[in-house]
């Protein structure tokens, strides 16, 4: 039987509500010879410092041992709709069986195999891990003691990366007008971008956007520059505003439509010659968006996001300082949740890159710290390339917002294995994370 679990809500741009990340649902699996009194102590122990991780645990009550015979039956009480990675706890030798069974009844999802330093528990495990391995599967052998809390870290890690595993495979992105003819690094595949990072794609026709455009009344787009106007340092025209209100409202009405988690745009040499806008105005909505038409970079935005809720700034390589060791980014806008005072977003003019008109930005200091900047890419799509460092610095460039991040590796085999204009830039140190998503997906990880 399994025990009660709670998950929490998932908001996203289909719900035109910033994205919350939802705690990884994990299922404990103890395993071991019953007739040994304190093996069962053991699994007690295990699961109690597991519930202490931040992590939706559920756990099957049983102990099994020696034959799989059980395991089918315990199996079917387990729903894998939401589960995102199972932990099998070894409290004993001789539970090799039981651990391969498991695996194979449950090949799709990570499984992490908790052993312990006593009762032969590690030999019995290891034997289970060499052989799943071998045959493709993705699991982490631990090793630790059933109250050790270290073991919560690591855990949340792996979950939190399974998580993004799982969801990857459900997410629904649109797509208006085409991949920039300047974009030319990126491959524009629908196929094969759904097989190797998951999401499934929705194409939006020019027609389709000009109906949406003119469902949108007068009194909504209004009400909407009133309100920004009120929250926000309002520094372009009335016209300008309402122009970019409306196509950020048109938007936000196709992304209910079709269920969108995120949406990829031809902006600059597309949507701006026809309606005179750039949809950027939609990260007060904290849009999630594949700028000039890079779905590529969107699936990468969402993928990260739902590792640690974060929605990534996509931000362009501006320059490479070796001597400071520092990687400067510059692009449009951000999302708003990435500000560092929600009280001092002004809402500015930016003028389009062959200057035949305006439109409005969201203009923003972003949050000084610990950063990881990633960018999926490669002719197959079959490769990541990501550093870690630490924002020091927000400034403006072209009317958007740039950074300075100071690199923790080295900036020079940054600019050597520079992979394209495109990176997502993230809150805190997501690398762990992103190796393991990468390993399940059989992607190269490319590391300055």
């Amino acid at each position: 039987m399994l025990v009660e679990a709670f998950s929490f809500g998932l908001f996203s741009l289909r719900t035109t509500t910033p994205y919350m990340v939802e705690r990884p649902h994990v299922l404990f699996w103890p395993l071991g010879n019953r007739e040994i009194e304190t093996s069962q102590e053991d699994a007690k122990k295990a699961l109690e410092n597991l519930r202490g991780a931040d992590l939706d645990v559920s756990s099957i009550q049983k102990m099994t041992w020696w034959e799989p015979t059980e395991i089918p039956k315990l199996s079917r009480q387990v729903s894998r709709k939401d589960l995102d990675l199972i932990v099998v706890f070894s409290a004993t030798h001789g539970t090799v069986r039981c651990i391969t069974a498991i695996g194979q009844k449950f090949r799709k999802i990570p499984l992490v195999v908790w052993s312990i330093p006593i009762r032969y528990s590690l030999a019995t495990s290891a034997i289970a891990t060499s052989y799943m391995r071998e045959r493709g599967h993705s699991l982490t052998l631990l090793n630790n003691k059933p109250s050790d809390t270290s073991i919560r870290a690591e855990i949340e890690v792996i979950a939190r990366a399974a998580r993004s595993y799982r969801l990857s495979k459900s997410l629904k992105i649109g797509i208006i007008g085409n991949l920039s003819p300047l974009m030319i690094s990126i491959p524009y595949n629908l196929p094969l971008l759904k097989s190797r990072l998951g999401p499934s794609t929705t194409k939006i026709s020019i027609p389709v956007l000009d109906r949406s455009l003119k469902s949108v009344t007068d009194s909504e787009v209004n009400e909407l520059v009133s309100e920004y106007k009120e929250k926000y340092s309002v520094n372009v025209s009335d016209q300008t505003l309402a122009k970019a209100v409306r196509f950020q409202l048109a938007v936000r009405k196709l992304a209910k439509k079709y269920g969108l988690d995120g949406i990829a745009l031809e902006c600059w040499t597309n949507l701006f010659s026809k309606y005179g806008v750039n949809p950027c105005l939609g990260h007060a909505d904290d849009l999630v968006v594949g700028c000039e038409g890079d779905i590529v970079s969107l699936s990468g935005s969402l993928i990260l996001q739902r590792i640690n809720g974060v929605n990534p700034y996509l931000a362009d390589v501006l320059s490479v300082d070796p001597s400071k060791n520092t990687i400067e980014l510059s692009h449009c806008s951000a999302p708003m949740s990435l500000a560092s005072d929600l009280s001092k977003i002004k809402i500015s003019e930016r003028t389009d890159p062959k200057s035949v008109g305006k439109t409005a930005f969201l203009n923003f200091e972003l949050k000084s710290g610990p950063a990881t900047m990633v960018r999926f890419f490669g002719r197959n799509l079959d490769k990541v390339h990501m550093t870690y460092g630490e924002l020091k610095s927000t400034g403006n460039y072209w009317g958007g917002i740039s950074l300075i991040v100071e690199s923790k590796g080295n900036a020079k085999d940054f600019l050597n294995t520079v992979s394209g204009n495109h990176y997502l830039f993230s809150y805190g140190d997501i690398r762990k994370e992103v190796r393991l998503f990468a390993k399940w997906k059989g992607l190269e990880v490319i590391e300055s």
